[in-house]
């Protein structure tokens, strides 16, 4: 079934399908925007447009995932047609981004190092 992402007037993202949950935007997210990193290595931007009073989706980085933006006058809607194990929502300019070939040297880039330790 998959899940679908929309964002409300109320500063919240609403998920229906495989999941039904509400996710609350901070202030934050509404001024820098905000990222949804999904289990099956994707990655998507949103943002919102003052002008227009909607919010805006794109996909940053493509996973396993079949995604589709669809977009209304109500703003875009995110079609998600994979199983999905957790979403992470992130906001500000200052979250976290995969590492690529082509920004390795860029200082600004932050790098997510994590080890795994087994027990004896």
């Amino acid at each position: 079934m998959g899940v679908q992402i929309a964002a409300r007037q109320d500063d919240r993202l609403q998920l229906s399908g495989d999941i039904e949950t509400l996710l609350d935007l901070p202030a934050r997210a509404r001024t820098e925007g905000f990222s949804l990193a999904i289990s099956d290595d994707s990655l998507i931007r949103g943002r919102d447009d003052p002008a227009s009073n909607r919010s805006h989706f794109t996909v940053a980085v493509d996973g396993a995932a079949i995604i589709d933006i669809a977009r209304d006058a109500q703003g875009d809607r995110l079609d998600i047609d994979w199983r999905i194990d957790w979403i992470t929502l992130a906001c500000g300019t200052d979250t976290l981004c995969p590492v690529d070939a082509q920004s390795v040297a860029d200082d600004r880039q932050m790098t997510l190092d994590i080890g795994v330790r087994q027990a004896a």
